[in-house]
C-alpha cells in the first residue's frame, strides 16, 4: 500500500473517533465552542487529505458535513438531534469505507449512492446549496477553487500536507515476530535445567554457576526484546471504548431513556487481540446495563434518582493484568435478570453474561459482578495485557505436571490432614476462618495417585468465578512463563485444558482451564 495512504486510513480513523466524541459532547452541553471547534476541524482536515486520493465520494461528503459545521460554528444554525444524528451516520460510512478501502485501495462500489442521501440530509439546513469543490494538483498540493470555476494558476490556494514516513507490517509477521520473541524467553529458561543437572548429576557446582550467570545474561535480553516486541503491538483501551458513545445514544433515544456515558482509563494500553477479544464481552454489558439497567427518567426521579442515568467504563492497569469495569446507576439485579420489553430482539441480561463469561475466560480471565438492587451493576473483567505469554504455576499430580494460571492462584497451603473436613459428600478445609471446599485433582483427570492417609495435604488455592476452591495435589513445582498451544490430536477435545506448552527442559505441560476442572468435580462428586 502507498505509505501516504495508509498514513491518511490511521489519521483519519483518529479523526473520525474525535469527532464522534466531540459530537457527543456537543449534544449534552449545546453551545459550547470547544467541541463544535474539534469536530469541524476533523471534518476539515479529513477533507483536505482526501483530496490527495481518488476518493471523491469521500471528498464530497466530508465537505458537506464541514459546510454544516461551519454554519454550526459561525452561530448561524443551532445543532439540533436529527443533525447530530446525520453527522454521526457520515462519520459511520466514512469509517466503513476507510476499512474497504485498507483492503483494495479504493471506495466501494456503493460508495457513490451510500453517499448521496446523507449529503442531501447534510445540506438540507442550508437551503441545499452545494460549496467549492476541491481538488488535487499533479504535484499533491491540494487545491480549492473559490467560486466553482476555474481559476487562473496564480488564484489557486494550496495547502501543504506534511508526510511522515509510514512501515507497514502485516498482522500475521508481527504476531509471528511476538511469537519468536516468546519462545526465545522459555527456551532461555531451559537454561535453569541445565544449571542443575551441571551440578546433580555432574557433580560440577562451577559449572552450573557459570550456566546460571549465563541464563541470567540471556534471561535478560530475552525479556527486553519480548517487552520491545509486545509494546509495538499495545493499544489503548480507547479503541474499544470509541464505538460506544454512538452505540449508547442510539439505544437510550430508542428506549426513551437519558443515558451519560463516562469513560475512565483510555490510556491503559493492552494488546491488540486482547483490545480486539474484548470487543464483543463489552458490548453485551454496554447494551444490557442500557437496555437492562438504566430505568427511564421518570422512574429515576419517583426512586429519588438523578434524571440522566450514568454508565461507567473504566480500566486500569495491574501488573500483568488490565481490570475493565462496566458499571450503571440503574435498577440493579436480583436473582432473575429481566428482559426489556421496548426491544424483543435483545436476549436477557442472563444470556448476555453468559456470553461475557465465555468469552474473557477464553482469554484467560476472570469476571465478577456486584449488582445491588435500585443501586446498579458492576461488572469486572480482568484480563491479562498480552496472551503471547502466559505463567502459570506447575504442580504434580500422579508424575504429570499442570499448569494453573498464576492470575487464579490465590495461594499455596499445607494443611495436616487431621485438619481437613468434609460436609455432606465435599472434602473442605478451613482457611483464616472459611470453609473452602477441596477439590482432588488426580480424581477429576483420573491420575493414578492418592495422598498417603496421614500425610499433609498440598493444596492450591485458587478463585474462579469469585469462588474459592482448594486443589490437592502431589507436589508443588515453580512458576513458570510458557506460550499456550491449542489442543490437538486425541486431547483436542479435552475441555479440561485449554492448551499444552513445552517447559524448558523439554516436558510438555498441559495447561487446565480451571472452569472446565470445577466443573467436571462438580459432576462427578
Amino acid at each position: 500500500m502507498n505509505p501516504l495512504l495508509a498514513q491518511f486510513l490511521a489519521e483519519t480513523d483518529d479523526l473520525l473517533s474525535q469527532a464522534g466524541r466531540g459530537l457527543l459532547r456537543l449534544e449534552r452541553v449545546p453551545g459550547d465552542p470547544e467541541p463544535v471547534n474539534e469536530v469541524f476541524r476533523a471534518a476539515h482536515t479529513v477533507k483536505g487529505s482526501s483530496g490527495l486520493f481518488d476518493l471523491p465520494e469521500l471528498t464530497r461528503l466530508t465537505h458537506a458535513t464541514e459546510d454544516l459545521l461551519a454554519e454550526v460554528r459561525a452561530g448561524r444554525l443551532g445543532l439540533d438531534s436529527g443533525m447530530t444524528g446525520d453527522l454521526l451516520a457520515a462519520f459511520d460510512l466514512i469509517r466503513g469505507w476507510l476499512a474497504h478501502v485498507s483492503t483494495h485501495e479504493r471506495l466501494p462500489s456503493s460508495a457513490g449512492a451510500d453517499a448521496a442521501e446523507l449529503i442531501t440530509r447534510l445540506r438540507a439546513p442550508l437551503g441545499g446549496e452545494a460549496t467549492p469543490p476541491t481538488r488535487a494538483t499533479k504535484s499533491g498540493a491540494l487545491t480549492r477553487r473559490p467560486g466553482g470555476g476555474e481559476p487562473p494558476p496564480e488564484a489557486e490556494e494550496t495547502v501543504t500536507v506534511p508526510v511522515t514516513p509510514v512501515i507497514e507490517v502485516g498482522k500475521e509477521k508481527m504476531d509471528r515476530l511476538v511469537e519468536l520473541a516468546a519462545e526465545l524467553n522459555v527456551a532461555t529458561n531451559g537454561l535453569t535445567f541445565l544449571a542443575v543437572a551441571a551440578e546433580e548429576e555432574f557433580g560440577s557446582r562451577m559449572l552450573s554457576r557459570r550456566i546460571k550467570d549465563q541464563h541470567a545474561g540471556m534471561h535478560r535480553i530475552a525479556e527486553q526484546l519480548r517487552a520491545a516486541v509486545t509494546d509495538v503491538r499495545m493499544v489503548p483501551l480507547s479503541v474499544a471504548f470509541g464505538r460506544f458513545p454512538p452505540l449508547v445514544r442510539d439505544l437510550s433515544r430508542r428506549l426513551g431513556t437519558t443515558v451519560e456515558l463516562v469513560t475512565e482509563g483510555e490510556d491503559t494500553v493492552a494488546d491488540a487481540d486482547v483490545i480486539e477479544a474484548l470487543g464483543e464481552p463489552l458490548t453485551h454489558l454496554v447494551r444490557n446495563s442500557v437496555v437492562h439497567g438504566i430505568e427511564p427518567s421518570a422512574e429515576r426521579v419517583a426512586a429519588g434518582k438523578a434524571p440522566a442515568g450514568r454508565l461507567t467504563l473504566t480500566a486500569v492497569a495491574d501488573r500483568d493484568a488490565v481490570i475493565v469495569e462496566v458499571s450503571d446507576d440503574g435498577r440493579g439485579a436480583g436473582p432473575d435478570f429481566t428482559t426489556a420489553a421496548q426491544i424483543p430482539v435483545r436476549p436477557g441480561r442472563g444470556a448476555g453474561m453468559d456470553a461475557v463469561r465465555a468469552g474473557v475466560e477464553k482469554l484467560g480471565g476472570a469476571v465478577t459482578i456486584r449488582s445491588e438492587p435500585g443501586e446498579g451493576t458492576a461488572v469486572r473483567l480482568r484480563v491479562p495485557l498480552s496472551t503471547a505469554v502466559t505463567r502459570v504455576m506447575v504442580v504434580g499430580v500422579g508424575g504429570q505436571r499442570f499448569g494453573v494460571p498464576v492470575d487464579l492462584v490465590v495461594e499455596t497451603a499445607r494443611v495436616p490432614a487431621g485438619e481437613m473436613g468434609r460436609v455432606l459428600r465435599q472434602e473442605v478445609m478451613m482457611l483464616r476462618g472459611d470453609v473452602v471446599p477441596v477439590v482432588d485433582l488426580a480424581r477429576v483427570l483420573d491420575m493414578p495417585w492418592s495422598a498417603d492417609a496421614g500425610a499433609d495435604r498440598r493444596i492450591l488455592v485458587v478463585s474462579v468465578n469469585g469462588r474459592r476452591t482448594g486443589l490437592l495435589v502431589e507436589r508443588f513445582h515453580r512458576e513458570a512463563d510458557v506460550v499456550l498451544k491449542p489442543m490437538e490430536g486425541l486431547l483436542a477435545y479435552a475441555d479440561e485444558f485449554s492448551g499444552t506448552a513445552l517447559l524448558g527442559d523439554g516436558l510438555v505441560l498441559l495447561v487446565l482451564d480451571m472452569s472446565q476442572v470445577l466443573g467436571r468435580a462438580a459432576r462427578i462428586a
